[in-house]
């Protein structure tokens, strides 16, 4: 196609043929510039509103024989996002307590124990006293023990507090001896 030529054709219509394709190809055109420029500015705005944060004007640029680093990535903006993770506390698992049997008329009928848990022993346990069987959680009273809690439970045995001292609650010898050894 002959640019000259075309400007010649051009030239020799008439202005209102000129305005009517001008009117024709002019307005989507500028519509495409328009949205362009829009997305571009709310693309920008957004990042300008993230605290800590610059928009990226340009990539980095390559050039021959420098090495360019990679880009550093700043996190500092999800904490303001999201906000500070609480600090991490260290979990102690409790030590497996030893204490010596308690002088109580209580008997061990039954446990429910949860050694694995990280919070320490814990679990439930039936304790039969005078011909009552209850039920008992670390951290009640046990009733007709003289203000005892039960303080921890293992597979074994309780741990009973009372008036600050530890005693150890453990099935009766009878009930021990039947469940001994394996028969093969």
């Amino acid at each position: 196609m002959d640019v000259a030529k075309r400007l010649a054709e051009w030239r020799d219509r008439p202005p209102e043929q000129w305005f009517t394709t001008v009117n024709q190809y002019l307005p989507p055109g500028v519509t495409g510039v328009l949205v362009i420029a829009i997305a571009y500015q709310l693309a920008t705005l957004t990042w300008t509103l993230v605290p800590g944060s610059t928009p990226a004007l340009a990539p980095p640029s390559r050039s021959t024989g420098t090495v360019i680093a990679p880009l550093q990535t700043d996190y500092s903006v999800l904490k303001g996002l999201y906000g500070e993770a609480a600090e991490q506390t260290e979990v102690v698992i409790a030590p497996v307590l030893d204490a010596p049997d308690t002088t109580l008329s209580l008997t061990l009928r039954g446990i429910l124990s949860r050694e694995e848990d990280p919070t320490g022993p814990n679990g439930s346990v039936i304790i039969e006293n005078r011909s009552e069987m209850k039920t008992y959680f670390v951290g009640q009273t046990v009733e007709g023990a003289d203000g005892a809690t039960l303080h921890s439970v293992y597979a074994d045995r309780v741990l009973l507090n009372r008036n600050g001292r530890l005693e150890t609650l453990r099935f009766p010898k009878e009930l021990t001896a039947s469940a001994g050894a394996p028969t093969a």
